[in-house]
C-alpha cells in the first residue's frame, strides 16, 4: 500500500530537486579537536578581527574589540574567588553585560546560570539555591533584588559605553582554563509540570551546535537572529 498520496509524493520530488546547500564556511585557524567557548572565540578573532561582533544602537563592536574587554573582566572575577567548575548566576538586563558576562566567565572556566530579571524573585532564589551558586554576576541597579541563602553578589563594570576609548590593560591573572567536557552553562526549566528542573551543556555540544551552522554557509559577515531571553537555549 503507499504511504503517500500523490502531492505529498510530488512535494517530496520537489525538494528533492532544489539546490544543493551552499558551500561549507571554512575551517577556522588552529588545530583540529575538541574546543571550548573561549578557543572558539579566539580563532574567530585571528581569522576575522575586525568582524562586527556586536551591534547596537549605541555602537559597534569587533571581535578584536569584543576580546579586549573580555579579559579584564576575566581578571576580575578571579581576584573575586571565581574559579574553575564554578557554576555562577548572571543576572544581567543589558545584551552587552551579559554577553561580556557570560565569556568572561567561560574563559576562567566558570558555567554560568542565566538569570532573568523580569523573571519573579522567587523563582530566581529557587535557581540560585537549587544550584548552590556560590556568586551572581549583576550590576548594583539590580543587586537589591537578589535573596539568595548563600550566593554572593559581584557588582562589576563590565559594559563601558562603545564610543569610550580604549582603557588600559589590566595586568593578566592565572587561572586555570575551561576543557571541552567541562560545564558551560545550566538552564532552569519552566516547572509548568512541577519543580524547575536544571539542564546542563558543556563546551564541547556549544561548540558542535555553533560549527552545524557551516553546514548551511553560515560564515563570515552573515548574521544570526535570536529571538528569545538570555535564559533560553538559543545556541
Amino acid at each position: 500500500l503507499p504511504i503517500l498520496r500523490a502531492s505529498e509524493r510530488e512535494q517530496l520530488l520537489q525538494l528533492a530537486a532544489e539546490p544543493a546547500l551552499p558551500a561549507p564556511a571554512p575551517p577556522l585557524p588552529g588545530p583540529p579537536g575538541p574546543l571550548t567557548i573561549p578557543e572558539l572565540l579566539e580563532r574567530v578573532v585571528l581569522r576575522t578581527p575586525q568582524a562586527d561582533a556586536f551591534v547596537s544602537a549605541s555602537g559597534t563592536l569587533s571581535y578584536a574589540e569584543l576580546a579586549r574587554r573580555v579579559q579584564p573582566i576575566s581578571s576580575q572575577l578571579i581576584a573575586a574567588g571565581v574559579r574553575r567548575g564554578m557554576l555562577v548566576g548572571l543576572y544581567l538586563e543589558e545584551p552587552l553585560e551579559q554577553l561580556l558576562g557570560l565569556l568572561a566567565l567561560s574563559r576562567v572556566g566558570a558555567a554560568y546560570l542565566p538569570l532573568d530579571p523580569r523573571h519573579p524573585v522567587a523563582r530566581i532564589t529557587f535557581m540560585l539555591d537549587d544550584a548552590r551558586a556560590p556568586f551572581v554576576l549583576t550590576q548594583r541597579t539590580l543587586a537589591g533584588q537578589l535573596s539568595a541563602k548563600s550566593a554572593r553578589i559581584l557588582c562589576l563594570d563590565l559594559a563601558a559605553p562603545l564610543t569610550a576609548a580604549p582603557s588600559v590593560p589590566a595586568v593578566e591573572v592565572a587561572f586555570e582554563a575551561p576543557q571541552p567536557s567541562d560545564l558551560a552553562y545550566a538552564l532552569y526549566t519552566s516547572g509548568s509540570t512541577g519543580i524547575p528542573k536544571g539542564v546542563m551543556v558543556d563546551h564541547g555540544a556549544v561548540v558542535a551546535r555553533v560549527a552545524g551552522h557551516n553546514r548551511f554557509g553560515v560564515g563570515p559577515g552573515d548574521r544570526l537572529t535570536a529571538l528569545g531571553p538570555g535564559g533560553m537555549n538559543l545556541y
